[in-house]
């Protein structure tokens, strides 16, 4: 792949702010100077992830990763360096310029940057089908607005398309612009019959039908929902599906995506919850009626992956499954999931043999927003309700028993013991039962099936091995590390004091410091915006952006606080130096007159530990 021009990631770094990049996958909220959210690395429950603007950079703390724009992207999206950039410049309209110009345009991308580009370019190619003044795109508009219910402002919204039988155009198209057939093979749009590989002789994937675009986060399109129509040929075996989605690729994987979430997130943050629905039929419908806080599950059930997502956005579902038994045990079978990612699930139950989709048709708008104001219910009821069969007081006593421990199962996975608390409470309410015998009985179940004390003590380790990573971390060189990134004045006078050789090169921690150090005794100074010029490896960068990260508040005199960290790393190099010359006297071929040299340096030096060395100018530095 063709090198970019230095120039021109230096225009994306200059132009590109890391709020205005990562606030389209996580929600922000200020403290401080700085913004904090859920970490969109991890699956973590409590804010540990912090974005400055000011030094354009973020850091997380339960991952340890820290970094700038293009660090972000390469996580987030698995992208290397080059295919960052590509991917930043074309989020914020930024033209690239590589250093050769071989090969097409489009070749000169990565295949991963091209996959997204034919994407784009089939879903403009399919609108304009859908939109073409045919005879078959005038019946697949009928279709639309007449068989579907939809509107064909509805249509424009969604960017609905057609797939043509002939999609020679299409490839005609993506040849012109130079993409490689690597790219064209592993987009998702063609597949190959009759062992013939040639990327431009593959055939199309959806012939014939309808064509519902899926969009990531942050509304590129990623592959397609594809509904059988009159004009879907048989001639092949899964075309006789009534829907037909992209496979997985590169930039397509079911598991991570939550349908319409691009156009839902604004909506979710504004109204404070997401209504989750079965299908895309149901979720464009929920949307077009102006319930714009709605997705779904993309051809897979809903996961722990897709939970995830959405606790980026909300603490607060409503759940919205079809009217019928498959729909209800849907909901009971998610409710474990909702509690375990700390999200808050309310059910809704549609008449019995209505989905979201024919509830609306058949209704209208404003019977749904009746229905979702004043049917939700919450789980615990839910469950009671479902499990009871709506007659909890005609249990035996063993019956509600044993539905109190079903129930108990569902609970469990609660990390919240706040939240968890109230839904006992409430369970004793709804099973007619002594509030305290309830509770009784699930700390007797917890204890008996350990389940939720296995993954207390999985979270206590997690924490733990923070706790500790934090503790070898806090030091007087992470302490003078700290200092240095935030007084510069103080830094100067520490390159002056501190030597070299009292810091380990083999310590990502003091390597940093030492190589700041340097930067200062130099007289160039130290700017975080140019890490990667001033250190190479990745952990003493992450150690940095960590140390930059830190709450600074302590640090009442900075000069103090210099000045102590001075001495501590004076006295550790002091007896590392000591205990590897203690370790010499052991050496069988060292003669007396050399053990004699060796026990009189360890005398001098344990004098001159107990001397402080000189220390910097003792005054308080103000911000």
């Amino acid at each position: 792949m063709p090198l970019i021009k230095k120039s021109c990631i230096e225009e994306i770094k200059a132009k590109v702010n890391i709020y205005d990049l990562v606030s389209g996958y996580v929600s922000l909220k200020k403290s401080g100077s700085s913004y904090k959210g859920l970490s969109p690395f991890s699956h973590e429950k409590t804010p540990s992830f912090f974005v400055h603007p000011d030094k354009n950079f973020f850091y997380c703390f339960s991952t340890g990763q820290g970094g700038d724009i293009f660090k972000f992207v390469q996580l987030k999206e698995g992208l290397n360096f080059a295919e960052s950039a590509e991917f930043i410049a074309a989020r914020f309209g930024i033209p690239i310029e590589y250093d050769t110009a071989r090969g097409g345009a489009a070749q000169n991308s990565s295949v991963k940057k091209q996959i997204f580009d034919i994407n784009e370019l089939a879903a403009e190619w399919y609108a304009k089908n859908f939109w073409a003044d045919n005879p078959t795109a005038e019946e697949i508009r009928r279709y639309w607005t007449q068989d579907r219910k939809f509107s064909l402002d509805d249509a424009k919204n969604l960017r609905i398309g057609f797939s043509p039988l002939n999609d020679s155009a299409m490839k005609t198209g993506l040849q012109r612009r130079g993409f490689s057939p690597e790219a064209v093979k592993k987009c998702g749009l063609f597949f190959a019959k009759d062992a013939d590989f040639d990327a431009f002789n593959l055939l199309s994937r959806f012939r014939g039908r309808l064509m519902i675009p899926i969009a990531d986060v942050q509304g590129r399109t990623i592959g397609f929902t594809a509904r059988k129509t009159s004009f879907t040929p048989t001639d092949i075996a899964y075309e006789e599906g009534k829907y037909v989605n992209s496979p997985e690729t590169e930039i397509f994987k079911k598991n991570a995506v939550l349908f319409n979430l691009d156009r839902a997130r604004r909506a979710i943050g504004t109204l404070g919850y997401a209504i989750v629905v079965e299908g895309q039929i149901d979720t464009m419908r929920m949307f077009c009626s102006g319930f714009e806080n709605t997705v779904a599950s993309q051809g897979t059930a809903l996961g722990e992956e897709h939970l995830a997502v959405l606790k980026r956005y909300t603490d607060t579902v409503v759940l919205l499954f079809d009217g019928d038994a498959a729909g209800a045990k849907a909901a009971l079978s998610k409710i474990p999931l909702f509690m375990k990612a700390g999200l808050a699930p309310f059910i809704v139950r549609l008449p019995a043999g209505d989905d979201p989709d024919t509830f609306i048709v058949k209704n209208g708008a404003k019977a749904m927003e009746e229905v979702l104001s004043k049917g939700r219910e919450s789980p615990v009821k839910f469950m009671v309700e479902e499990m009871s069969g709506g007659g909890i007081g005609a249990l035996s006593p063993m019956k509600k028993d044993a539905l109190v421990r079903n129930i108990f199962e569902s609970l469990a996975p609660c990390p919240s013991a706040i939240a968890l608390d109230g839904y006992i409470e409430e369970l004793a309410r709804d099973t007619l039962s002594d509030i305290r015998a309830v509770k009784s009985d699930f700390a007797a179940w917890r204890k008996k099936t350990r389940t939720f004390q296995r993954e207390d003590n999985k979270e206590s380790r997690r924490k733990n091995v923070g706790e500790t990573s934090r503790k070898m971390l806090t030091n007087a060189s992470y302490d003078a590390l700290i200092v240095c990134l935030n007084y510069e004045n103080v830094a100067e006078a520490l390159a002056e004091v501190i030597e070299d050789e009292w810091l380990n090169p083999e310590d990502p921690c003091e390597d940093a410091l030492r190589r700041i150090l340097v930067l200062y005794r130099e007289g160039i100074g130290f700017d975080i915006s140019e890490m990667d010029a001033h250190l190479e490896a990745e952990a003493e960068r992450d150690i940095v952006y960590r140390a930059y990260g830190e709450d600074k508040a302590y640090i009442s005199n900075p000069a103090e606080a210099a000045n102590d960290c001075v001495k501590k790393i004076y006295s550790k190099y002091c007896q590392k130096t000591i205990d590897d010359m203690i370790k010499r006297l052991d050496d069988p071929a060292l003669d007396t007159e050399g053990k004699r040299r060796v026990l009189s340096g360890i005398k001098a030096l344990r004098i001159r530990a107990k001397t402080p060395p000189k220390t910097i100018i003792s005054q308080t530095i103000s911000d």
